[in-house]
């Protein structure tokens, strides 16, 4: 008869010895930056462009060359002449010849064929340099970083569409326990009040999608004979398989003799509650974990 977690062990030793034995994923893709969030780089990536990849106006108004506005003063207005001393630009315009800096619109007064301002701008005011934010050839973003929201953005406005990243792990979730039902397979069971609603497997699968796994759940397992036969279908399928419930020493709580006889066990009972009957092991060198 096997004792069950008499000996428990840390959490942070439990993760540890199971670390130890486990090869990170090698695969990679090749994927559009804007699918990429919270994926892993397998190469660091390099800015293709300048960002901006010209000079450019910063704010609405009218491109100048700033030695001339040198005169304007609140006591003494100065006259320009449009596209002869003064050009309207667009935020995110190209400058245009001949000039170094912009009159912001709402300090100007506006007319058919000039405009009027009362103090003088600087040379590459209001304006954006090239490369201001990045400069091509620059290294973005490193190997093994995980892709976050804003450095998708920062990736596209230096020109990079697509990038490589490791595939993501896969996870197999089995819930376990005849007397589960799914409500999706029986929704007449509801009604009828016998079984118990399984919804753990349903929140590990969503768990698992948050820290990046590619998640597939099984059907509920209602017996020993038919756990095995599901590891080993599954296990050349999947990178980490959870067998939720089963874990515990009732005599219908088969998960430990399972990985015991198609892998090894690393530990069974953890020094903490609640989740003092999780357990760890490999089976095919897949890490496959049972919980309560």
């Amino acid at each position: 008869m096997i004792k069950r977690y008499l000996t428990t062990i840390p959490r942070e030793k439990a993760l540890s010895e199971m670390l130890n034995r486990v090869a990170p994923i090698t695969e990679e893709e090749y994927l559009p930056v804007y699918q990429c969030k919270g994926r892993i780089l397998t190469k660091p990536v390099f800015a293709r462009y300048s960002n901006p990849p010209f000079i450019c106006a910063a704010m609405d108004g009218y491109a100048t060359l700033s030695e001339k506005t040198s005169a304007a003063d609140i006591s003494n207005p100065l006259s320009m002449k449009k596209d002869i001393d003064v050009f309207s630009v667009n935020t995110g315009d190209p400058l245009p010849d001949n000039t170094d800096s912009v009159i912001p619109l709402e300090e100007v007064e506006d007319f058919d064929t000039s405009v009027i301002i009362r103090k003088p701008v600087y040379l590459w005011q209001n304006v954006r340099m090239v490369g201001e934010d990045i400069i091509e050839g620059d290294m973005l973003l490193p190997t093994n970083h995980s892709i976050r929201s804003f450095d998708i953005g920062m990736l596209l406005s230096a020109g990079i569409t697509h990038t490589y990243v490791r595939r993501k792990p896969k996870l197999l979730i089995i819930p376990t326990g005849k007397e589960l039902i799914d409500l999706y397979e029986k929704p007449e069971a509801l009604k009828e009040q016998k079984g118990l609603i399984d919804f753990n497997s349903y929140t590990l699968l969503r768990l698992g999608e948050d820290r990046g796994f590619d998640v597939k759940k099984s059907k509920i397992v209602s017996d020993k004979d038919e756990l095995t036969n599901i590891i080993k279908a599954s296990i050349d399928s999947f990178d980490v398989i959870i067998i939720n419930a089963g874990a515990s020493a009732g005599k219908e709580d088969y998960t430990e003799a399972v990985i015991r006889e198609l892998g090894i066990l690393i530990f069974h009972g953890l020094s903490m509650m609640p989740g003092k009957p999780v357990m760890g092991g490999f089976i095919k060198e897949k890490p496959v974990f049972g919980i309560p």
